[in-house]
């Protein structure tokens, strides 16, 4: 499959570099501006999950990855979070290198807490940088026109 993937989005965070693809891989690299010393840090695979709104995924694999389409680190430099075909969230510890949860919307139709179709774009407060109060705060666009306003340490959205 590695011929067919192709990475949407590369960020840098002191001299971690977190890539982000199509395959349902994020990757972090060690990268010290040498291509000869740079090194994978880890690999982190994400499996499409369904919703309620999907039709039924036909496939001959046992697993479906989902399609990174967004992703974002937060300005401390301690979490990244990802978004994709499958309309959740994850967030990951950059230090551990694991997920520390996942936000999606709650898929009812009494309140909109989240995105129920494709999340293409997922942006971390720029104020985060200076102030502490922002560090957690995220915004996000899907294919269902809607933005929504996330804090990292809560399953929905804000508003």
């Amino acid at each position: 499959m590695l011929g067919r993937d192709f990475t949407l989005t590369i960020l840098f965070i002191s001299d971690i570099l977190s890539q982000k693809d199509v395959s349902g891989h994020a990757r972090l690299w060690h990268y010290t501006g040498a291509m000869n010393s740079s090194r994978l840090l880890a690999t982190i695979t994400e499996e499409r999950i369904s919703n309620p709104s999907d039709a039924p995924v036909r496939t001959n694999a046992e697993n479906v990855m989902n399609q990174i389409l967004s992703c974002s680190c937060s300005y401390d430099g301690k979490r990244f979070v990802t978004g994709g075909v499958d309309c959740h969230l994850r967030v990951y510890d950059m230090k551990s290198r694991r997920r520390l949860w996942m936000c999606s919307s709650s898929f009812t139709k009494e309140k909109m807490d989240g995105h129920v179709m494709r999340i293409c774009a997922v942006k971390y407060h720029p104020r985060g940088a200076v102030y502490e109060d922002y560090v957690h705060i995220f915004i996000t666009g899907g294919w269902d026109d809607t933005i929504q306003i996330w804090d990292d340490r809560y399953l929905h959205s804000l508003w």
